[in-house]
């Protein structure tokens, strides 16, 4: 059990202090305290990424009075497109991440990962069932499909030893006495 006192040093002890609480949710035994903690370092750590853009974008981005070149609108634009691509590809990351109960950081990739100290590849969390149900299934039925429609060919076609004159032999064999 947590102490209040630990607690209250945390809460007013500075970065070190978060720090120190932060190890210590994620390496608790209670699996749903250290689900709690994962959730809160991603949203601490959106919180961030979103600071970090409003500074990039207050040093990047031309004042409205500068007048810009044909070569800074093309930069500038593709650097919007990216932002974009980039916040998109971490969302489906993320949300495949939850659906297979794997960090959303590594993946289980990074020793020295704060989330999951490089142990987090699926199945480390508990997967979320609506995300699976969602974003799994659908592929595990089309596997499974191929599978069926694959070994039902294999049983159709004849063996590859057996040539045609073969078949033919076995079958004009039969009809002589």
């Amino acid at each position: 059990m947590i102490s209040t006192e630990f607690l209250q040093q945390a809460l007013n002890g500075g970065p070190a202090a978060e720090e120190s609480l932060r190890q210590y949710l994620a390496a608790h035994e209670d699996p749903k305290i250290r689900m709690f903690a994962e959730w809160a370092e991603r949203q601490r750590q959106q919180q961030d990424e979103q600071a970090s853009v409003v500074e990039v974008q207050a040093v990047v981005e031309p004042d409205s009075a500068m007048e810009e070149s044909g070569e800074t609108t093309r930069i500038l634009q593709r650097q919007r497109r990216l932002k974009r691509e980039l916040a998109f590809q971490r969302e489906i990351g993320d949300t495949l991440a939850a659906a297979l109960g794997a960090c959303y950081l590594c993946w289980g990739d990074d020793p020295a990962c704060d989330s999951c100290r490089g142990e987090g590849a699926p199945g480390w969390g508990d997967p979320d069932p609506d995300l699976f149900a969602e974003m799994i299934v659908p592929a595990l039925k089309k596997i499974n499909k191929q599978r069926k429609a694959s070994r039902a060919n294999e049983t159709r076609q004849p063996h590859p030893n057996q040539t045609d004159s073969t078949k033919a032999d076995s079958t004009t064999q039969g009809d002589n006495p």
